[in-house]
């Protein structure tokens, strides 16, 4: 990396040139070729990756805790039906919360690989990957004895965290991602967004199930208006915490 830097800034050193050909005189007006050198290799990566990571929060996050918040309407909505009891419906419900922890790192995973992958560096992210693997099956194994089935969800989630973790220490490492202030306020307003979102869905759930009973349609109903009920608390929230991410404004505010 550093000789990568070094080479762009030998070259930015030949290329500054005033109108006859002569070298410049003024040390600044190399610095700033300089500075601009490192801006294209650092910041701007690091814009663009904060970007994406505030993007993937954005939905990955509400999206798991809608699912650890309302399991069972779901799984009851989608297969309880002829063999499919309620029982059954528990047992699966519980199991979607745990998969539901993993959401959100698995989904922030794609932009800090895709870093990687834009500069041609496949060995860093497979390497990690490989480290996860390896991770979710060590304790999927040592603790699939005592926890059973809810072994493999809470494995998962454990090493998708843990590998996330480790991309973000990579990337950070390297120089090419540096979290803004205002990027952190952002992210902490989608989390008080969505924390203020679940709180909200399941005061309602209660109502909505006793409303439904044992009538599809009317689970249908119930579950349709506790997602729209969810989507406008996290978006008028994120209005008033001023979290909403600068693409998700412009393109809202845009005109053609």
């Amino acid at each position: 990396e550093q000789a990568m830097l070094s080479e762009l800034v030998k070259h930015d050193m030949e290329d500054v040139w005033d109108e006859g050909n002569e070298p410049l005189d003024d040390v600044e007006e190399w610095r700033s070729a300089s500075t601009a050198t490192r801006f294209m290799t650092h910041v701007q990566p690091s814009a663009t990756i904060n970007a994406g990571v505030e993007l993937a929060f954005l939905i990955a996050l509400p999206a798991a805790l809608a699912l650890m918040a309302m399991p069972e309407v779901i799984v009851r909505l989608l297969f309880e039906h002829g063999l499919f009891k309620s029982q059954d419906t528990q047992v699966v419900a519980g199991l979607v919360q745990l998969f539901a922890l993993a959401l959100p790192a698995l989904a922030i995973h794609r932009v800090f690989n895709a870093s990687f992958h834009g500069r041609k560096m496949m060995r860093t992210p497979m390497t990690l990957t490989l480290v996860g693997v390896g991770i979710n099956i060590a304790l999927a194994i040592s603790l699939f004895g005592t926890m059973g089935i809810a072994a493999i969800p809470i494995a998962l989630s454990i090493s998708a965290w843990i590998q996330l973790l480790l991309l973000a220490w990579r990337t950070t490492n390297d120089g090419l991602w540096r979290p803004t202030g205002a990027s952190v306020w952002r992210m902490t307003a989608i989390v008080l967004a969505a924390i203020s979102m679940t709180a909200t869905v399941l005061s309602a759930k209660a109502i909505a199930l006793t409303w439904a009973q044992d009538s599809f349609m009317r689970l249908l109903g119930a579950t349709i208006a506790l997602v729209a009920l969810g989507i406008l608390t996290y978006g008028v929230f994120l209005i008033i915490l001023r979290g909403m991410p600068p693409e998700i404004r412009r393109y809202f505010t845009r005109r053609d």
